[in-house]
């Protein structure tokens, strides 16, 4: 039995396997995924799942472990989860920030579905990259939608607890999407659009279609407009 600072971990990096042991810990290695479910009788301090876990494989850890369980990639979000051993790294995370996050921690002790949520609404890939890793960094469960038509249907699947909309998309511009789901008086989660178009009277429609809040892209950074949510919306 393992019973001292210990690491189980599934990952091709070598580089952040390293850097494990630097830290102190006893790191115990395995390839496969499948591997780490044999390994759970041993008492590891914690887990580091390099990968995006589906949720049935990590309802099966998490049933079967006291061990913190510390997660580099994208968290399920079909259903509720007690994540009260949980660590997460957004994926893509450097290795520093993996690292810190090991020795420091950061449990979530509510269930999933009491995460905070964000959807967002936007066509410009590169954008939603930026927007994903400033949510994710902070804590946030991150879904995504690459149009109007889309983001409606995760919008009712999803149940976030902030959208994060543009205007300006394919198949269903941010105007219809407001209309549609302000006319749906089950739905009352916060939207707040966020757009770089420069019209007048653009900051005036929206509100009229039901919008909580209007910031222009181009006055804030992903992390203000995460910033701002954790002030403005989930402080009140």
């Amino acid at each position: 039995m393992i019973t001292r600072a210990s690491c189980l971990i599934c990952s091709t990096d070598v580089d952040l396997i390293g850097r494990i042991v630097m830290a102190g810990f006893q790191v115990e290695y395995v390839k496969e995924r499948e591997d780490i479910l044999k390994k759970l009788e041993n008492a590891y301090t914690v887990i580091v799942l390099d990968f995006a876990p589906p949720k049935d494989f990590l309802e099966k850890i998490l049933a079967n472990t006291q061990s913190k369980i510390l997660v580099r990639g994208v968290l399920p979000t079909d259903g509720a989860l007690n994540v009260n051993q949980l660590m997460h790294v957004p994926a893509g995370s450097t290795n520093e920030i993996t690292i810190d996050r090991l020795l420091h921690g950061e449990n979530h002790s509510a269930s999933y579905q009491g995460w905070k949520k964000v959807l967002i609404i936007e066509d410009n890939n590169d954008i939603l990259e930026m927007y994903e890793v400033a949510f994710q960094s902070k804590g946030y469960v991150v879904e995504k939608a690459s149009n109007g038509l889309v983001g409606i249907t995760k919008m009712v699947q999803f149940q976030p607890t902030v959208v994060i909309l543009d205007i300006m998309m394919p198949e269903m511009d941010g105007f219809e999407v407001l209309q549609t789901l302000r006319n749906n008086t089950t739905i009352h989660t916060k939207i707040i659009v966020n757009s770089n178009l420069e019209w007048v009277d653009e900051e005036r429609k929206v509100r009229e279609l039901g919008a909580d809040y209007f910031l222009r892209k181009s006055q804030y950074t992903p992390l203000d407009v995460v910033g701002f949510i954790d002030e403005h919306i989930l402080e009140k």
